[in-house]
């Protein structure tokens, strides 16, 4: 069998091995492997066709997906040829476990561990290559790793409906302070993904990801792209009236912005103070953070530990708070899922196991907790 290098891009296929070569202008890229039986006359189609393949071949997969197996696959390359082994394709199950049993000495999560290999698998498969993921070593592998790295559970801060109004009600009117309060009602209320917030555009479908919309009885959420559904869209409504602080901080900020149809709904504060262009998903985790240290200093706490404490919050503690206090009023697992868009509701389960060994735990009964 022939082999050929691990390829910088992963986004290719085995139509551009066959693409013409005449001149045109249809960027040069790294090729994997050609098909044994190739598509009859596929070297004939013009460079325009290719071009037009390309574009959707890559849509199909997410861009920072595609950027993360690159990478993995640039560690590889070079842990091979540090170790003098060869990293062409096809790669043999025990190189590749080798190399993940390296990583996990040095220190990396289970989850990049994960992330790797299916680095190495997206690789055969774009290749036309079979990996055998079943292989006795590596499994054992893969095993003795999970087992050997213990690792603290990394599950942020859950920003709980009870703390979320107490911070609405202690709001103050500055630029930031206005932006985020809906930055969290929107966390909270549509228990959305720090990524899907960023991309969401106001009124109309722009250049975002995503549409939020405020009708006189409900906050409207269209994501055109996501996590659990990247190519269908998915609505997400929920009442105002359900939800009145956190629909008056939302439409609170859109006036205050002065947003129009099509604009990012979720802005940057530039350091002069004034408002900028789209935040990042990043930016909306430092963003919550910083909120919450502001109110815990109001609240009287010094600065050291308001800061310390807003440090367990991150862009996910919207929607492990929504899940927390949907759990601890009595709401089903399905209800729950339907607005946070889980696909396996032992997620659902997993935000919710501490409220519910809090709230169920024996040591509440009377003549159990000492």
């Amino acid at each position: 069998m022939t082999t050929e290098p691990i390829p910088e891009k992963l986004c290719t296929n085995t139509l551009q091995r066959n693409a013409p070569t005449n001149g045109s202008d249809q960027p040069s890229r790294p090729v994997l492997h050609a098909p044994t039986t190739p598509c009859a006359g596929i070297e004939q189609l013009p460079p325009e066709m290719w071009a037009r393949v390309a574009h959707y071949r890559e849509a199909a997969t997410a861009t920072s997906t595609a950027r993360t197996y690159r990478g993995q696959l640039r560690h590889f390359a070079a842990w091979c040829d540090a170790h003098q082994l060869p990293n062409r394709l096809p790669v043999p199950p025990t190189l590749v476990a080798a190399w993940l049993a390296e990583r996990a000495d040095d220190g990396v999560s289970r989850a990049t561990i994960g992330v790797a290999l299916a680095a190495v698998k997206s690789a055969h498969r774009e290749a036309g290559h079979a990996f055998d993921a079943n292989d006795a070593v590596l499994l054992a592998t893969l095993k003795g790793i999970r087992r050997s790295l213990i690792e603290p559970s990394r599950q942020m801060a859950p920003l709980t409906g009870a703390f979320l109004t107490e911070i609405l009600i202690g709001a103050g009117t500055t630029d930031i302070d206005i932006r985020d309060a809906a930055l969290m009602s929107c966390l909270y209320c549509l228990a959305l993904r720090r990524s899907e917030l960023a991309g969401l555009d106001y009124g109309a479908f722009g250049s975002g990801s995503g549409v939020i919309k405020l009708t006189p009885e409900t906050l409207e959420v269209v994501l055109h792209r996501s996590k659990p559904s990247p190519i269908t869209p998915t609505p997400i409504t929920v009442s105002r009236a359900a939800n009145p602080l956190a629909a008056a901080a939302i439409e609170r900020w859109s006036t205050h912005a002065g947003l129009g149809d099509r604009q990012p709904f979720m802005r940057r504060m530039l350091s002069d103070g004034s408002i900028g262009g789209r935040i990042t998903g990043g930016g909306i985790a430092v963003a919550l953070r910083n909120a919450i240290c502001r109110h815990l200093m109001a609240q009287g706490a010094s600065a050291d530990a308001a800061r310390a404490a807003s440090q367990s919050y991150g862009g996910h503690s919207g929607r492990v708070g929504f899940v927390v206090s949907s759990r601890e009023a009595g709401a089903p697992d399905v209800a729950i899922a339907a607005v946070t868009r889980h696909q396996d509701p032992t997620m659902v389960a997993r935000y919710g196991a501490q409220a519910d060994q809090l709230r169920t735990a024996p040591h509440n009964l009377e003549g159990v907790g000492v």
